[in-house]
């Protein structure tokens, strides 16, 4: 997957809500990967990727990567993701 930086925030989390939720109603395993250009190093500090993860983790999403992503001498970020269904990840 890819957002845009642009993007809207509610729309994407919208959108991601539905097509995760299908993938859960049709136990279906997957992957959700890619450039979201989301910072999760941001979760304690911003109120939209508090929500964005709470969404994820009320799906039963777990994220894969929790260290930065990017780094340079100015910043660090986490904005490429990896999720994965939490129940089947105890069988990984």
């Amino acid at each position: 997957m890819y957002k845009h930086p642009a993007l809207n925030y509610k729309e994407f989390d919208e959108k991601l809500f539905q097509v995760v939720d299908h993938l859960n109603n049709n136990r279906y395993t997957y992957f959700i990967c890619g450039d979201f250009n989301i910072n999760l190093m941001k979760y304690s500090r911003d109120s939209i990727v508090t929500e964005y993860v709470v969404m994820l983790h009320s799906l039963s999403c777990k994220a894969l990567i929790s260290k930065p992503t990017r780094i340079t001498e100015q910043f660090s970020t986490l904005i490429d993701h990896i999720y994965i269904l939490m129940i089947q990840s105890m069988t990984l």
